[in-house]
């Protein structure tokens, strides 16, 4: 009799031990369900916040999950999720009113011609007559090619505005073959009540001229949306596009160069410091040829977009292994709410 007490008082604690996984799979089930499900909706996850709710309700049954394992499945699961058109790129402002606008974003073109039809005729089915360019038209920046992207742009019978890409000064070393072709590119623009700051700054290892960052601090006064050649800030990132921004150096670089670019990356944080403090509502780039959107960690009403590449290629690799051709679209409402969405070429 005494045997029989004695192991019908282990039954529990070893349904218990049985359960545990169990019970860990079902936890990180929902834990991966809930990745889903915000990804499909484009909000940010903090893994220690998630980890902090669920802290008590593990405790209470004895199961131990390790964080860092918990963030590993979920940052394999997001980067996945990153490789396919779940994670379009909308951002987190939800439209409250009435559309005002909405215009077509490309970047990063690569002289890629078919890729920049397809482009533009997704962008004309969304009835969009208005486009930004955002830099890397060409590869070199020579100017033929730059008059052959010039000539192709205007065929298209679309308004569109222009920055150039670290590509588009290469040959001339700076701006002056892309001007040649395009002209000046830092304008203030005002399109139906929204206003944008388009501003150039994709030369790497030479500092923007100080007349050109008065010209932007006074041009931020009342700017609704902020449109540059490559991003300023990508801390949130991940490698290698968390080092990827104006005034990084990634890679071997001399050390000559390194001392250069550590000038431009101060005037970078100058542009990231004046943007903070203004009323801007997002910063638009391109360079990364892969799209993101992050909000900003000191200002939670600035977003940082990046818009992805039309071209198929990248550095002779099928552009597929970053992240699918895609252009985006900027819808704003009258409240100056915005959505800003990935439209992927066929």
């Amino acid at each position: 009799m005494t045997a029989k007490i004695k192991n019908k008082s282990k039954v529990p604690g070893l349904l218990k031990n049985l359960l545990k996984p169990v019970l860990s799979i079902v936890i990180l089930s929902t834990f991966v369900l809930i990745i889903f499900t915000i990804v499909q909706n484009l909000w940010d996850l903090d893994v220690s916040k998630f980890m902090r709710i669920t802290d008590k309700a593990l405790n209470k049954v004895n199961i131990d999950i390790d964080e860092n394992k918990v963030g590993e499945v979920a940052g394999k699961f997001v980067e996945r999720i990153s490789q396919t058109d779940l994670g379009s790129g909308v951002s987190d402002f939800r439209p409250a009113k009435e559309e005002v606008l909405k215009i077509g974003i490309l970047s990063d073109i690569h002289e890629d011609e078919k890729n920049l039809n397809s482009a533009i005729e997704r962008i004309k089915q969304l009835n969009i007559t208005t486009v930004f360019f955002l830099g890397d038209a060409t590869n070199y920046g020579d100017q033929p090619a730059l008059r052959l992207e010039k000539e192709m742009l205007d065929k298209f019978g679309l308004e569109y505005y222009i920055l150039p890409g670290d590509h588009d000064l290469a040959q001339s070393a700076g701006p002056e073959n892309f001007q040649s072709v395009f002209g000046g590119s830092n304008r203030v623009l005002s399109l139906k009540g929204v206003s944008f700051v388009l501003f150039n700054n994709s030369a790497n290892f030479t500092k923007l001229e100080q007349k050109d960052m008065d010209w932007l601090t006074s041009s931020l006064n009342g700017a609704d949306f902020l449109v540059l050649s490559q991003p300023i800030y990508a801390d949130d990132l991940l490698p290698p596009f968390n080092k990827l921004f104006m005034g990084s150096t990634n890679g071997e670089v001399p050390q000559e160069k390194i001392v250069l670019q550590e000038d431009v990356r101060a005037q970078r944080d100058q542009i990231l410091d004046l943007v903070r403090h203004s009323n801007v509502r997002a910063l638009i780039s391109g360079d990364h040829h892969k799209s993101s959107n992050k909000i900003d960690p000191a200002n939670d009403k600035l977003s940082h977009l990046v818009v992805g590449a039309v071209s198929g290629e990248i550095n002779g690799y099928s552009q597929n292994v970053i992240q699918s051709p895609r252009v985006a679209t900027l819808t704003v409402y009258e409240d100056k709410s915005y959505i800003f969405e990935d439209v992927v070429l066929d």
